[in-house]
């Protein structure tokens, strides 16, 4: 048995150094000197001892966990990813876990929905991507698709024509072929359905302006003819590029002609 003989406050607010038997043996907080009825006199077994810097010990991760949420709110993964950076026991991590799960600082369901909204509001993403994310977080399939088929349909809508817009007014300078191209496949990267990117297609009623077609062409002509001089073969070569960027084959063999 070892009696403690002082317990000494530190300059940090809420800690404690404790004394056995005249000697400084270990510190512990506020809640674990309530939690155990430390006080001067009082016996310890050995078995005492290693609990209390046990659960001190969680006890300072605990805080370390919740210092970390305020930050931003987290889901349980990123907090047992925190955690184990930290070296921390595997039994510890689920015994915090579950706590701030009790005391409502970690909580799965809410943090699914604020990530969505936030991802709504603040990104043109589209629910594909915003479920990998939160995959990446810890997130179950389950309450990710859950939560993603609550989000209206007209709200990813609009999300995917601001996105098809931008897309747009980028590849001004390009084929009109490829702009739907462009379009299309910028949406399917950003996690689009083919059903929303369709509509979208449809619904921006792009048509070809055939002047600026026309003024694409001779300007990517002009790029091909300059890139392929002397390589032989010059026509067939420049004919291929003008295809692969989305031209029409009568518009590119006319062109070829007049040379």
């Amino acid at each position: 048995m070892a009696k403690i003989t002082k317990i000494q406050a530190q300059k940090r607010k809420g800690r404690f150094n404790v004394f056995l038997d005249g000697k400084y043996s270990f510190a512990v907080s506020e809640n674990i000197l309530i939690k155990f009825h430390l006080y001067k006199d009082t016996e310890l077994t050995e078995d005492e001892i290693i609990q209390i810097k046990e659960k001190e010990n969680i006890d300072k991760y605990y805080v370390k966990s919740l210092d970390y949420i305020s930050h931003q709110i987290r889901t349980k993964k990123e907090i047992s990813d925190f955690l184990k950076e930290k070296e921390v026991d595997e039994s510890d991590i689920k015994e915090i876990i579950k706590r701030l799960e009790a005391e409502n600082y970690l909580n799965d369901n809410l943090y699914t929905q604020s990530f969505i909204n936030t991802q709504l509001i603040t990104s043109l993403d589209g629910p594909k991507t915003i479920q990998n994310k939160l995959f990446k977080k810890g997130i179950s399939k389950e309450l990710a698709n859950e939560k993603l088929l609550n989000v209206d349909y007209d709200r990813w809508l609009e999300n995917a024509t601001k996105a098809a817009k931008k897309i747009e007014k980028r590849s001004s300078r390009r084929a009109f072929k490829d702009t739907i191209i462009k379009i299309k496949v910028g949406l399917m990267q950003k996690g689009y359905t083919t059903e929303i990117i369709e509509e979208v297609i449809n619904n921006l009623n792009i048509t070809p302006d055939f002047e600026q077609e026309k003024e694409n062409l001779q300007r990517e002509y002009e790029k091909a003819k300059k890139h392929y001089k002397g390589k032989g073969n010059e026509k067939n070569k420049i004919y291929q590029s003008l295809m692969r960027k989305g031209f029409n084959s009568s518009d590119i063999t006319d062109i070829l002609r007049e040379e």
